[in-house]
């Protein structure tokens, strides 16, 4: 098995190679001075490929694409612990575009033969527009394994909006605590205010 990195996911990357006792690719990244985008993988590769990067920005997204593209013919098992776009996974008006949609319709040609494993995807629905084998993984109980280690007093766990409840329940029943979600208010472009809605924090 050969691991490669993304730009976005290089660290993460390096620790699963080093866990698995797997080796790690060496790539090149960088960018021309037009803005363009350019990958090079300089290791040798075989026919078991695990390719990690986040999509955070447009160009980790041509970064990825330009990875999926060097290791075509293979079995490729995508890793995307952030799917940028996945919160446009509905049209809300005339002439909008489903763009979670389009970005799972740019990567499918490179998964023909392969997978995909996102991370508590913003909204699951997304995983039908992957014409392969898709996964969505919870990283809840590790998370909440790595705050029960910290030595917190009567924690409470806070969830950024209403509809990341369901996550938020689940760790805060791992942790034997309350949870809570913010009521966000756009109050502008730039400002929002958000308020607690269900328990008390002092």
């Amino acid at each position: 098995m050969v691991i490669i990195g993304g730009p976005a996911s290089q660290l993460l990357a390096g620790r699963v190679a080093a866990n698995l006792n797997e080796t790690l690719a060496l790539c090149d990244y960088r960018t021309f001075p037009d803005g363009e985008s350019y990958s090079q993988i300089q290791s040798e590769l075989d026919d078991d490929i695990v390719i990690i990067q986040s999509t955070p920005t447009d160009q980790d997204l041509v970064y990825l694409l330009q990875l999926l593209d060097i290791c075509q013919g293979r079995a490729v098992k995508l890793v995307m612990p952030y799917f940028g776009y996945a919160r446009q996974d509905k049209i809300f008006q005339p002439g909008e575009p489903m763009t979670a949609r389009a970005v799972a319709t740019a990567l499918n040609p490179f998964l023909k033969d392969g997978s995909v494993h996102l991370v508590n995807i913003h909204a699951p629905s997304i995983m039908i527009h992957f014409h392969c084998q898709a996964e969505n993984l919870d990283a809840t109980p590790l998370l909440a394994e790595r705050i029960s280690g910290m030595g917190l007093h009567d924690p409470v766990v806070i969830s950024p909006d209403k509809g990341a409840m369901n996550m938020a329940r689940a760790a805060a029943a791992a942790l034997s605590c309350d949870c809570d979600f913010l009521q966000k208010t756009r109050l502008s472009g730039t400002e929002v205010s958000m308020a607690p809605q269900e328990v008390a924090v002092a």
